[in-house]
């Protein structure tokens, strides 16, 4: 499954590639390592990709009017990458289909699930 991500304001993309890799695996019964879904990401959209040194060195939140929800300031880091499910945690793909594993809408946690990013 492939999705355009123009516009760094419709950042519900992720959430999209989450339920698609899900509806994949739990719906269809595809095997996890047979789904790929590739987010091409373009325009605004790019500075999703780019890591925290980048968005506080250009301010990127400002620009972007990106507002980090932890500091209610603008962003000063990228505040769709980073998983808050510790890699640990996941080293054995869980088997509880409740495990936050599951629900993580971050960039690293798809990309543990086989998520491509392009920019």
């Amino acid at each position: 499954m492939l999705f355009e991500f123009p516009n760094i304001h419709n950042a519900i993309i992720w959430g999209n590639a989450r339920n698609a890799i899900n509806g994949f695996e739990f719906s269809y019964g595809i095997p996890a390592p047979s789904i790929q879904v590739v987010v091409q990401a373009y325009a605004s959209a790019n500075a999703s990709t780019y890591d925290d040194f980048i968005w506080e060195k250009y301010k990127l939140g400002e620009r972007l009017d990106v507002t980090d929800p932890e500091t209610d300031e603008p962003a000063l880091r990228n505040i769709w990458y980073a998983s808050s499910v510790d890699a640990e945690d996941v080293e054995e793909i869980p088997e509880d289909r409740d495990h936050a594993y599951y629900a993580d809408t971050s960039i690293e946690g798809l990309q543990r699930r086989g998520l491509l990013v392009l920019c």
